[in-house]
């Protein structure tokens, strides 16, 4: 439509359909965060339009954006390391097992995964390099050049999960007859890309059938943060790990596993002087 007949019931209009129908091909809502984000954006767009006399008002500040809902069976962002060991324990078998495993003892995103090679990863020296991505737009597969200008990073690998990633390779070997780079996928369907929200999907089902809190997939990249920070991790090595843009973005992400690191360094310190006045 022309930009001067964009009215506010419209945007108001857009921002429930996205609650309700705005992930792919319609399949559920976005969440509230999201369609904030949105609104933001689309406010910022208007406001550089009306800078340029193609407005004269800005629809989007009367549009009124959805409230944060706080419910009480909302997902949880991260699981305990108890709750994560006893999810995999109970997938092993399952086909996207490596999938969730991988994903949890990285932090890696989703659309890394799916781009992940494996010319990508040395077994030798463990670790692993995220080089791009996989992302569906308008239901189709297509790489990526990463979320943030530090996406590109070399990973180290723990030794259970160079094990996971052997076995799976030699599987791979056996399958095709050898690895090349027309099949080097790791995360795939018989060779194909993997639509993102299919691997999503098969994680919240499996979720579902167990007692565990529920939790998204990413939520995988939330728990793996979260227990290297409690764990005393410095913050730096953390956001190298996710690829965060800087560490202060990592820092905001993840402020409420800090007021207990926090309560920890204080403990700490008291005990130095302790020591020292002995």
């Amino acid at each position: 439509m022309p930009l001067r007949s964009l009215r506010v019931e419209q945007i108001e209009e857009l921002y429930e359909h996205l609650l309700t129908a705005g992930r792919a091909e319609g399949i559920g809502g976005l969440s509230t965060k999201s369609v904030l984000e949105v609104h933001a954006l689309l406010r910022q767009i208007l406001d550089n339009a009306v800078m340029r006399g193609l407005l004269t008002i800005n629809p989007a500040r009367q549009a009124v954006p959805p409230r944060h809902r706080r419910d009480q069976h909302r997902r949880r962002m991260a699981w305990t390391a108890r709750e994560l060991s006893t999810f995999l324990a109970r997938m092993a078998g399952h086909r996207h097992h490596r999938t969730w495993w991988l994903a949890a003892h990285t932090g890696v995103r989703r659309s890394e995964l799916l781009g992940l090679q494996w010319r990508d990863i040395d077994l030798e020296h463990r670790r692993l390099s995220i080089t791009r991505t996989i992302v569906a737009v308008n239901g189709r597969m297509q790489p990526s050049n990463g979320k943030t200008t530090n996406a590109a990073r070399t990973i180290d690998l723990d030794e259970r999960t160079i094990g996971v990633l052997g076995r799976w390779q030699q599987d791979h070997t056996d399958w095709f007859g050898g690895l090349n780079p027309e099949r080097g996928l790791v995360v795939r369907d018989d060779g194909e890309l993997i639509n993102p929200q299919t691997i999503s999907q098969a994680f919240g089902r499996a979720v579902a059938k167990t007692e565990l809190p529920r939790l998204s997939l990413h939520g995988l990249r939330h728990t793996h943060a979260s227990l290297l920070l409690k764990a005393g991790v410095p913050l730096k090595v953390v956001s190298e790990r996710l690829g965060h843009s800087t560490p202060a973005f990592t820092m905001a992400t993840y402020r409420h596993v800090l007021p207990g690191m926090q309560a920890e360094a204080a403990a700490t310190f008291a005990t130095l002087m302790n020591d020292a006045e002995e």
